[in-house]
């Protein structure tokens, strides 16, 4: 009985034995995500305004858990395939593999888990697939930080690099390869099978036995989304993303589409009637500045910080300012074609990637030369190549476009290229040019931008800073160009491409920014408190012009009688606001729920522009 006990005994160690090591590496990459990649992220990810206490680290740990250990069964699959060949064929060869697919998801996991908490804490969001929207330009997104702090990212990823490595090594060649002795084919047959049954098992982890498979939604538990963000593993959340690769345009579909049109046509009028002039002359010079960042947070009129903007503050007492007026998205690529198309910002992808769909925008710049025979210009101070900006900017209708390479190197001076003030001096020159025709110019900063690279060192807070010397900049800009002959027939409008990041995107008042409308050919000052959208400012323009403006769908002339019914519709990554006199509701499309002020009015309503734009979107990139 002893010896049969003993027998018993014996298999039953050696079968441990060889589940310990069938799961040896499952239980090592999820020792890389629990102690090394969470307390990183909540380490130099949260943001400042978020409290963390050993309370909520738990609820982020637990709540994290099941996508943690989807990742790892992801990531185990190879080896596991590796620990049944090893039972069958010689162990160095598997060795060899082993080395080189370590490699391969050290470098990998290092770089996704210093990128999370870089990115997170520059966009807001967790990283995902749209970062390779971004592969083409990774020299330009290089300007967004200093030497010393990409000096500090690379020396993170290659430390742990090699910790990673290491460790991984560790567990294949010390711990995880079979060393079982027998090696009769009942015994393969066994090592086998176990490992077949752990394959079974990390399925389980990987796929769930729900009917739907797991999603970021499955982390996420509190209101305050930098928490969810921190449960949610980083590996998951790419992996699933990058699943929805090329299925951006068709992703959004909530309603019947006879209603959604239906609706969203009555929501955005296209026509303009009895358009209320705020400018004295029919055909004036325009000048559209679009501010990098510029929130309403840094601006005390919109309820803002005191002291940052004091000529932002000047202006909107003495101009005529939209004091409600909100972003269309979070990026500047966005917010671009928001403002100068009129075309609604994406949550999950960015119009101005796509060739075809650019070139089926419309444009202010070219519905003022082609319906009023305008001549048109951008300038920017940056390189206008980045994230296409240039192809864009050409087939929105501007006829010329001055970026860095029109400068003089001596003033190329910050990372980003050239300081606004110089952008602005460049600007009087251009706009004191003599015309023939009347002349629009767009004019993007950039200085306010990260990493906040300003000749001025007037506060001790680098952003504030950044943005109190844009303000600077405009004043004197402002002042300068009253003393010039173009100010008398200028129409200056003043907005922000997106607003700025306290916190987190999913703030209702996040996208809070100016729009304000100045210059010499003004002829009445007011505050106006309706609600606008930044999409507004196509037809807002056409509408002081008596030009049509029915190209531009999402665009509504808030001075005309027919804007009967104000509200504004926002996007951030993944998700949207939509606000209106009722109040203001936020969206999370992954946790498919609102996060902010729930209504069910607000969510339909806000579903059913997303909708739109994404079958818009459709369209236009099927063209030929």
């Amino acid at each position: 009985m002893n010896f049969h006990l003993s027998i018993t005994l014996r298999h039953v160690s050696k079968w441990l034995y060889l589940l310990l090591c069938a799961s040896a590496y499952f239980l090592g990459v999820a020792a890389i995500f629990l102690l090394i990649q969470k307390p990183l992220f909540l380490i130099f990810s949260l943001p400042d305004n978020v409290q963390l206490s050993a309370s909520e680290v738990w609820h982020i740990y637990r709540h994290g858990l099941t996508l943690d250990l989807a990742a790892c069964a992801y990531l185990s699959a190879m080896p596991l395939i590796l620990y049944i060949l090893s039972v069958w064929i010689p162990k160095l060869m598997v060795n060899r593999i082993f080395a080189v697919y370590n490699c391969i998801i050290a470098f990998a996991l290092a770089l996704l888990i210093v990128a999370d908490c870089v990115l997170y804490t520059f966009w807001g969001f967790k990283i995902d697939s749209s970062v390779l929207l971004y592969l083409g330009d990774l020299d330009k997104l290089g300007q967004n930080v200093s030497w010393g702090y990409m000096a500090r990212a690379i020396s993170a990823v290659a430390i742990l690099f090699l910790l990673i490595w290491w460790w991984l090594n560790f567990i294949c060649i010390k711990v995880a390869v079979l060393t079982a002795r027998e090696s009769s084919l009942k015994w393969k047959c066994v090592q086998s099978l176990e490992f077949v049954i752990t394959g079974a098992i990390l399925f389980i982890f990987a796929r769930g036995i729900e009917i739907w498979p797991k999603t970021p939604a499955n982390s996420y538990y509190s209101e305050v989304q930098g928490f969810n963000h921190a449960a949610v593993n980083p590996l998951f959340n790419f992996i699933y993303s990058l699943s929805y690769q090329g299925k951006n345009f068709d992703e959004f579909q909530f309603f019947d589409t006879d209603t959604v049109e239906r609706d969203v046509c009555a929501w955005y009028p296209t026509q303009s009637a009895d358009t209320e002039k705020i400018i004295n002359t029919d055909r004036p010079d325009i000048l559209l500045i679009t501010i990098e960042g510029m929130g309403a947070c840094f601006i005390k009129e919109l309820g803002g910080l005191d002291g940052v903007t004091p000529n932002m503050d000047s202006l909107i007492n003495d101009s005529y300012a939209f004091t409600q007026c909100y972003a269309s998205s979070f990026r500047t690529d966005r917010g671009l074609v928001a403002i100068l198309s009129g075309f609604p910002g994406q949550p999950t992808t960015s119009a101005m990637r796509y060739h075809l769909v650019i070139r089926a925008l419309p444009g202010i710049a070219r519905s003022l030369a082609d319906k009023a025979g305008y001549s048109t210009t951008a300038m920017l101070g940056g390189d206008a190549s980045f994230f296409n900006m240039r192809d864009y900017l050409s087939a929105s209708g501007h006829q010329e476009i001055l970026d860095i390479h029109s400068f003089p190197d001596s003033e190329k001076t910050t990372k980003w290229g050239v300081p606004d003030h110089l952008l602005f001096n460049r600007a009087i020159k251009e706009l004191n040019k003599s015309h023939d025709t009347p002349h629009y110019t767009f004019l993007l900063t950039q200085s306010s931008h990260t990493p906040f690279d300003v000749p001025y060192h007037k506060l001790k807070d680098e952003k504030l800073n950044a943005f109190a010397y844009t303000d600077e900049a405009i004043g004197n800009f402002l002042n300068e160009l009253k003393s010039t002959p173009a100010w008398d027939n200028l129409m200056v409008v003043i907005t922000a491409d997106h607003g700025f990041l306290y916190g987190d995107f999913s703030d209702p008042n996040h996208h809070h920014i100016p729009l304000i409308v100045t210059g010499g050919a003004l002829a009445k000052k007011n505050k106006d408190h309706r609600i606008v959208a930044q999409t507004d400012i196509p037809a807002l323009i056409l509408g002081q012009l008596d030009l049509p403006h029915d190209d531009f769908q999402y665009s509504r002339d808030v001075m005309s009688t027919a804007y009967s019914y104000p509200f504004s519709f926002s996007t951030f990554n993944n998700g949207f606001s939509f606000r209106d006199s009722t109040g203001v509701t936020v969206y999370d499309n992954v946790l498919r729920k609102a996060v902010h002020y729930p209504d069910s009015v607000r969510v339909r309503k806000g579903k059913e522009i997303l909708q739109s734009v994404y079958r818009n979107l459709q369209n236009m990139n099927s063209r030929p």
